[in-house]
């Protein structure tokens, strides 16, 4: 019998891509079985010239430690290229988590995802 106090391993992510940057929008839980998933979707948002993603956290209801990890290895790869991770839509309960680790001290987080597209456009006119 599965664990109730356990959150149930399930994603769903979309890519949408655009010339210099990528969003993916996340739904469900990342844990360490949904992370590979989590970061195949991150490695395609990088594909090509893209230097800057928006993670949209509007559906998200769990991130494990490795999630965590996850997460700021594409802020290192972003930065690598130039770019940068926002945040977009993060939820009260996840917003707890990421204040916990100080996570706003290296990502800058939005109310939309339309917020978070205008301003990477914005410091990264074409």
């Amino acid at each position: 019998m599965a664990d109730p106090s356990q959150p149930q391993s399930k994603i769903l992510l979309d890519l949408e891509v655009y010339s210099l940057f990528a969003v993916v929008h996340v739904s469900g839980t990342i844990t360490v079985d949904t992370l590979p998933a989590f970061e195949e979707k991150i490695d395609k948002a990088f594909e090509g010239d893209r230097k800057s993603l928006v993670l949209d956290f509007a559906g998200l209801s769990f991130i494990s430690s490795s999630g965590l990890g996850a997460i700021m290895a594409a802020q290192r790869q972003a930065q690598e290229r130039g770019g940068e991770v926002v945040f977009a839509c993060i939820q009260p309960e996840i917003r707890r988590v990421f204040d916990l680790f100080d996570l706003d001290e290296f990502f800058r987080s939005f109310d939309s995802v339309a917020l978070a597209t205008n301003a990477l456009l914005q410091r990264n006119p074409r």
